[in-house]
């Protein structure tokens, strides 16, 4: 019952995650017609090769399981922090660029703040040839994230009830998340006391001092870092934060068991 209880929650994650690009498609075709629609998915399709070909993830998990006995697992983070970052990276930007024609414009400038928030996770998590990375991974930092999964989704919908609710009628969007505003910024901050409040919960604190840590750092990517100079127009921190952050949930769903 546990194994069909555990399926069926992973097939609502994925669910929600589909909801959230069907959200972005109807976008593409409503703002840039069909053109722009078919460039957004095949630019889309070129991301998730992209991000395949630079990072195997059975290829890695080997790799870290390798490195993990001896003790060496900063070497494995120096390695694909390097070429393969920088590759995915240009891969993001230029999906991101395609992705613009499918706002309007006074919109399109938010998705720079979006590329700024992923420079900012890289800078934290490559500091030092990734040597941040690799202490989360020696202190099961995976396992951690993994065993609260639920908990952490849990809380996110019940503070944030716009996150998982994103796909309605085109004009009648709860939450525009590509508009950033003053309670966008609060959602944002409740999304990370969800975080924290359940990874604290593992038996070592560092796996929640790393996630806290990537997450301010995404935060000093966006408008949120200097709303105490005023409010004004750019792309929502907190659903770009939370897209990027069940990414990560995403990931560790996968059998990284080291």
């Amino acid at each position: 019952n546990n194994e069909f209880e555990k399926m069926d929650k992973n097939d609502q994650f994925h669910n929600q995650l589909e909801d959230g690009f069907k959200n972005w498609e109807e976008r593409c075709l409503a703002n840039g017609g069909k053109k722009v629609l078919e460039d957004y998915l095949a630019e889309q399709e070129q991301l998730v090769y992209c991000i395949m070909e630079q990072f195997d993830m059975d290829e890695l998990q080997q790799e870290i399981e390798e490195k993990k006995k001896v003790g060496d697992l900063d070497e494995v983070f120096k390695k694909y922090c390097g070429n393969h970052v920088g590759a995915a990276r240009a891969c993001l930007q230029s999906f991101l660029s395609v992705s613009q024609q499918c706002l309007k414009e006074e919109d399109r400038p938010g998705l720079n703040v979006t590329l700024q928030m992923v420079d900012r996770a890289i800078e934290f998590t490559c500091h030092n040839a990734g040597d941040r990375i690799a202490l989360f991974m020696s202190e099961d930092g995976v396992e951690c994230v993994t065993a609260h999964k639920e908990e952490i989704l849990a809380c996110i919908n019940n503070s944030v009830l716009e996150v998982f609710n994103t796909y309605n009628n085109l004009n009648n969007y709860k939450m525009h998340f590509y508009v950033f505003q003053q309670d966008n910024c609060r959602k944002g901050d409740a999304i990370m006391q969800c975080v924290e409040s359940s990874l604290m919960k593992c038996d070592d604190p560092t796996p929640s001092n790393l996630v806290h840590g990537l997450l301010n750092a995404m935060k000093d990517g966006t408008p949120c870092a200097r709303a105490a100079q005023g409010w004004h127009s750019g792309f929502s921190e907190s659903q770009t934060r939370t897209q990027l952050l069940l990414a990560v949930i995403a990931m560790a769903s996968v059998n990284l068991s080291l």
